[in-house]
């Protein structure tokens, strides 16, 4: 699912969940000279109830990120590993790093507001199908 001509250089567990598991994919491009670099964060959980959750994810990621492209990080796919047992299902998208700073209270009110008055539900209703 990562784009085409995408080199991974590593990929190392991220972080902790109690449901997940989480990763760090750090790529690149092997076409340019640079090989220019990116990361992903990658989350995997088992049986349905993995299936269900991370669904949901990128469903509810993808709608975020259409109506506020730089409040969340881009998804790009969601679906079931084909190399593992039990049954174990993905959501990647564009890593983000973290810090232990808090946002700055008016660029991220911004951001919410502009979130809300961009936004509007497909079915008039709370909530996703999943």
């Amino acid at each position: 699912e990562l784009p085409h001509g995408t080199v991974v250089q590593s990929c190392n567990r991220y972080g902790a969940s109690e449901w997940t598991v989480v990763a760090k994919i750090e790529t690149g491009l092997a076409d340019r000279e640079n090989g220019e670099r990116k990361a992903y964060f990658l989350k995997c959980a088992e049986y349905e109830q993995g299936r269900v959750m991370l669904e949901g994810e990128f469903d509810s990621m993808k709608a975020l990120h259409l109506a506020a492209p730089n409040l969340v990080p881009k998804p790009h796919a969601w679906g079931q590993l084909n190399v593992s047992e039990p049954e174990t299902y993905f959501f990647l998208c564009d890593f983000i790093e973290f810090t232990d700073q808090n946002p700055d209270p008016v660029q991220l009110c911004a951001k919410l507001v502009a979130l809300h008055r961009s936004s509007k539900s497909p079915t008039d209703m709370f909530g996703f199908h999943i």
